[in-house]
């Protein structure tokens, strides 16, 4: 098994930096650091933003949103239908239960 994950884990570890999608993320994005204005969710506090690949965000989310009870795809799927991720199968499972 190791050395399967030795060969399959470089790849996917490496694809959100090898796509060029790189982003300011928030970094601590969670409900704590959301609020709902008259233009929508915005997020607030960003003194641990950081230039990463897109999906970070995401992953804090994810994290969030299960400790609140809020299912996975309530989550996913709005971020997906405006940013489509390829290998999102993949990532977003490990990414978010990372941290």
């Amino acid at each position: 098994m190791l050395t399967r994950v030795r060969e399959t884990l470089p790849r996917h570890v490496e694809w959100p930096y090898d796509t060029g999608r790189m982003t300011i993320t928030h970094n601590d994005c969670n409900a704590k650091n959301l609020i709902v204005t008259a233009h929508g969710v915005r997020a607030i506090d960003w003194s641990h933003a950081e230039l990463t690949p897109h999906l970070g965000d995401l992953y804090c989310l994810l994290r969030d949103a299960t400790r609140h009870g809020v299912a996975t795809p309530d989550v996913v799927d709005p971020y997906l239908a405006r940013d489509p991720v390829t290998d999102s199968a993949w990532h977003i499972p490990r990414g978010a239960s990372a941290g």
